[in-house]
Formats: C-alpha cells, sequence, structure tokens
C-alpha cells in the first residue's frame, strides 16, 4: 500500500519565511533581532509534517520503517554531501591547518549527522541536523508502539514538551508542539468558522512580535506558536492561499533546506577571508550566491537523487565524505599543503604551542610577612595574564596574590562555598582570601560581562572587607579571529603596528560606555585596558622590532607576557603603588 506524502503550499510558505528570518539574522538584519527562531519554526514544522505522515501511514496500515527511513535519508543526505565536499575543497585553499584540521573533525560528524556541537564556524550551523536525528529515528517507533493506545501519544508529547521547555532544550519543544498540533488534527480537531481566520491573524501578530523583539532566548516562543497557530488554520484561508501558497513563497520553501546548509558557510569564509564582519554589499552578494547555490543544488542534486539513487549508494557517499573529513583530522590539517606550506603557517604554530601564563603556582593567598604590601587578583584567565607583568614590574615590597579561573566572572556576591559549581567556589574562596590576607588593592579582571552595577556593589563589598581600593579592568582588546590569524591571513607583507583590521567594534563601545559612566572614587578605580594598546590609529600589534616576539595576543583577546608587561608598566604599577602614596 503507498505511504502518505503531506505536500501543502502554505507549508511551504511557513518554511520560506523561517529561512528567509534566519538569513536575515546572519546576515546582521538588526531590524529582525528575533529572526533565529526561524530554526525553531523549521523543527515545528518538521514535528507536524513527520507525525502527520507516520500517524496516517499506521491508520491505514501502510507504514513502513525502513521506507521511512529511507525517504529521510534521500531528503537530508544529498545537499549536505554536496556542501560539506564543497566546503572540504574551498578549506583546501582558504584555511591554515588548525582551521581545516578543525573543519575535518566537524564535517566528519556533520557527514553523520551526529555532531551537534560543529564549533568550527563554517560548519556551525549543522547543529539542527544533530538534534533532528535521534527524532527521526525514535518518534516513528515510538508511535508504532503507541498506536493503540488512545491519549497515550498525546500525553507523552505534553510531558516532553513541558519537560523540554523547562530544560530551554532548543529544538525538543518545537518539535512537540508540532507533533502536538499534528496529533490534535488526526483526532478530527479543527478550527470552526471564524476561528481559522482569528487563528491567523493572531499567528501574523506572534510571527512579528517573535521576529522583532529578540533576541534568541524565551522570546523565541512567539514565532514558533504564531507559525503553528497559521498551520491549524488550514490551507484554505484566505493568508494561507494568497500569500503562503504565493508560487514565490513556495518556490522559497522548497529551497529551504539547501538555502540552509549554503548561506552559513558562504558568510563564514567571507569573514575568514577577510577577518572583519562583512560589508552590506558583501553580504548582499553571499546572499545572491547562496540562493543560486540552493536552486543549482534542488535541480541538480537534490530532485534527481530522491527519484534515482539507492540509499546505499548514499550512505555509501556520506561515509566516503566523513572519511575524508577524520582523514583530514588525524593528519592534522594536512600541513605542508597549499596555504599550509608557508612562513605564515609556522608563525601560527608558534602561537599555538605557547600556552597563556597561568600566573601563581604555590601559596597564592597567604601573605608573605617579608613584604610590606599586598595586590591581588581575582577573575578569570584575563586576571591570570596580569601576574606576570606585575611581578616583573611591582617594586620588590609587594607581593602578589591570585584567586583566577579560567571561565570563571569575579563574583562578590556569592554567599557561600560550593562543592558543584567550580566558579562560585572560587568566588567564595577570593572573598575568604582577602578577608583574611587584607591586601592593600584587588584587582579585578574578567573576559566579557563588564558592568557598572556590578563594579559597584563589587567596590562596597570589598571596601567592606578592608580593601584599600579595588581597579576594575576594563576589556582588553578582541580580535574576532585572533591576532596570529589575522597578522598571518590580512597584516603578513608589512605588518603595521597598530591596526583596526579585525578588531571587535563591540569591545569597544562596551569599553567608551564604561569609561564614561564609571564614577571613581577614593576606593575603586576603572583601568582603561583598551587606551593603553588603542588610539585613533589602531590597537597594538605588536611591541619591539620583533613581530613574532612581540605580538600583543597570542588568541583574540588574551594578552601575551610583553603586553602584560608593557600594560604594568605603562598603567597598573602606577596605579596600584600610587594609592599607598596617597
Amino acid at each position: 500500500m503507498q505511504q502518505v506524502r503531506i505536500h501543502r503550499a502554505d507549508i511551504e510558505g511557513l518554511r520560506a519565511l523561517a529561512i528567509l528570518a534566519v538569513l536575515a539574522f546572519d546576515t546582521s538584519a538588526r531590524w529582525l533581532s528575533g529572526g533565529f527562531a526561524g530554526i525553531g519554526i523549521f523543527f515545528a514544522l518538521s514535528g507536524y509534517l513527520i507525525t502527520s505522515t507516520v500517524v496516517a501511514d499506521l491508520e491505514r496500515g501502510a507504514f513502513d520503517l525502513r521506507s521511512f527511513y529511507d525517504r529521510r535519508l534521500r531528503r537530508l543526505l544529498p545537499a549536505l554531501l554536496v556542501v560539506l565536499i564543497a566546503v572540504f575543497v574551498a578549506g583546501w585553499f582558504l584555511l591554515f591547518a588548525d582551521e581545516y584540521r578543525a573543519l575535518g573533525r566537524d564535517m566528519a560528524g556533520a557527514a553523520a549527522l551526529d555532531d551537534g556541537r560543529a564549533p568550527t564556524r563554517i560548519l556551525g550551523h549543522l547543529w539542527p541536523g544533530a538534534a533532528l536525528l535521534p527524532f527521526y529515528v525514535a518518534w516513528p517507533l515510538l508511535l508504532r508502539a503507541l498506536r493503540q493506545r488512545p491519549g497515550i501519544v498525546e500525553a507523552v508529547i505534553g510531558v516532553l514538551f513541558a519537560s523540554f521547555l523547562a530544560a530551554n532544550l532548543s529544538g525538543g519543544w518545537e518539535l512537540m508542539a508540532g507533533c502536538g498540533l499534528a496529533v490534535l488534527q488526526r483526532r478530527g480537531w479543527q478550527w470552526q468558522g471564524p476561528g481559522a481566520d482569528l487563528a491567523t491573524v493572531l499567528g501574523l501578530l506572534l510571527l512579528a512580535a517573535g521576529f522583532a523583539l529578540g533576541p534568541p532566548g524565551r522570546w523565541a516562543m512567539l514565532p514558533v506558536l504564531g507559525a503553528l497557530l497559521v498551520l491549524s488554520a488550514g490551507p484554505g484561508s484566505w493568508f494561507s492561499r494568497r500569500v503562503l501558497g504565493n508560487p514565490v513563497a513556495v518556490a522559497l520553501g522548497l529551497l529551504g533546506y539547501p538555502l540552509y546548509l549554503w548561506h552559513w558557510p558562504l558568510l563564514a569564509f567571507l569573514q575568514v577571508a577577510d577577518s572583519t564582519v562583512p560589508t552590506p554589499n558583501e553580504r548582499s552578494a553571499a546572499v545572491a550566491l547562496t540562493v543560486l547555490l540552493a536552486g543549482a543544488t534542488y535541480r541538480f542534486v537534490e530532485r534527481p537523487v530522491r527519484r534515482r539513487a539507492g540509499t546505499g549508494a548514499l550512505l555509501a557517499c556520506a561515509i566516503g565524505v566523513a572519511a575524508i573529513g577524520f582523514g583530514c583530522y588525524r593528519m592534522n590539517g594536512f600541513p605542508g599543503t597549499g596555504l599550509r606550506d608557508s612562513e605564515q603557517q609556522a608563525f601560527l604554530d608558534f602561537f599555538a604551542a605557547e600556552e597563556i601564563e597561568a600566573g601563581c603556582a604555590t601559596k597564592c593567598t597567604e601573605r608573605d610577612p617579608t613584604r610590606r604590601h599586598a595586590v591581588l587578583l581575582w577573575g578569570d584567565s584575563h586576571a591570570q595574564e596580569l601576574y606576570g607583568g606585575l611581578q616583573r614590574s611591582l617594586p620588590a615590597d609587594w607581593q602578589i596574590l591570585q584567586v583566577a579561573r579560567p571561565g570563571c566572572f569575579p563574583d562578590a556576591t556569592v554567599a557561600g562555598p560550593s562543592t558543584s559549581d567550580a566558579c562560585r567556589q572560587s568566588n567564595w574562596t577570593a572573598l575568604q582570601a582577602i578577608a583574611a590576607a587584607r591586601p592593600d588593592v584587588v584587582i579585578v579582571a574578567q573576559d566579557r560581562g563588564q558592568l557598572i552595577w556590578h563594579y559597584n556593589v563589587s567596590g562596597k563589598i570589598l571596601n567592606g572587607l578592608g580593601v584599600t581600593r579595588t581597579l576594575f579592568l576594563g576589556p582588553t582588546p578582541r580580535w574576532r579571529t585572533g591576532l596570529p590569524t589575522i597578522v598571518a591571513r590580512q597584516l603578513w607583507r608589512d605588518t603595521p603596528r597598530r591596526t583596526f583590521v579585525g578588531i571587535d567594534p563591540s569591545q569597544r563601545v562596551l569599553n567608551e560606555t564604561l569609561t564614561d559612566r564609571f564614577t571613581t572614587s577614593e576606593t575603586m578605580a576603572f583601568v582603561d585596558v583598551m587606551g593603553a594598546f588603542c588610539d585613533r590609529t589602531g590597537c597594538l600589534t605588536y611591541i619591539g622590532d620583533d613581530r613574532r616576539a612581540g605580538l600583543t595576543s597570542g588568541d583574540d583577546s588574551h594578552l601575551r607576557p610583553v603586553a602584560s608587561d608593557y600594560l604594568a608598566r605603562q598603567v597598573l604599577v602606577r596605579m596600584i603603588v600610587g594609592i599607598i602614596k596617597e
């Protein structure tokens, strides 16, 4: 018996709406800050379609698990494999060894649809495929097992929806919402009279509000629920027929999957090539190329493969692509080939092997009675990096104490120790050390999340613990792809002493805001780190005469020893020692 195929023009139109929202969001359209929720609409539509199809086939006695999996593989693999191969070829010419190695690792996982992390930017958009994989595998089995148990399916959907929503599991609750609507409609529920029109209007309002109110978070519920309301109105409503069913919208919906697959690698490679945020013209060109590639993929790959290729051939291709990616990973990105056989690669290898200074190693919180004064460093790895510069620059009668843990922002409001939260325990240890050691100065440093109100609260608490003055460090210059990579890729032939190429402008805006709003007092002061390294001509790339030895950062933001020395000599020592002189 032939299995059910659901094709509705309004569903394709909703897909088009979702992919347009995602494209707008990923190309930095500020007017659509909630566009990321378009991915949630994809999940909801998948849940709806899969459940509707499987339940309909089960009711007719026509469901075949092997055929279901066969259709899913034919739907997902052809376009994905083409994109992965294209990305791998482009990476051969554009990526350095560490980047290519990471791409190979993630490509192997993506080809098998089993790596939801995809940390490489170029494949960072493939996590929905990994999230959908367990659903495609388990959900039809569950529906088949419960087909003779009325009410149980609805209860399972309700429990899973609530659980995924409570856990803020992206993709999970959206799938269950779509599944729930499908089951309700299969059970005979539908809008009566003007209800369909009201559902459409309310759905459109929720879609508009959710897309406009972003960013992602709880607001993401609005466009997903809005899309489901529009879907629940059925294909016969005016909006579904005239807008969602419009031939242009349907065509975009059919291209939705290849559009999604192509858009992110193109934008990512564009940023890799320039080490900067793509300009509006560049993003527009990337979107246009995305549409062309998606159309070609749909016309010459997806449709022919779905009709002719066997699942075995597709799986063999997927295994081959995964093997190529894994080989690239195991061969460390094929060093010595292409761009990876160059002085630039040797330059990058030097910094890849370099470790961030860990700072204090022993007795980091105990006062040395032979030292008259003490300064305590508190924060994350951005506090640790200050230790070496201060140690080499402070007068001999100053002791440097330290409580710092990578990835842990300083928080003076913690109420007690913790055996389960390492960051909370680190902050509690810092407060206890400050109370016991009573340092003259505390320096608070962190990677991100600097806030004026947090400075004020922390300053009062530390002053109450006997600290003469607290110095709050502002953000360090942040390089979008890492300063070594920017120099190797963009500034190699004539490396300028200062540049804005690759600098994250949001950090500069944050620093300006903190500088303007911070109120200096006898007990606390703001340290303008970016002001020490940047001026109107750019931020320092290297110090001294040797580009490699003097590079200020070995990654995207951490200060190398030479930069730590520079900051200590230019700013910190004066502010620390000056407190005692005052």
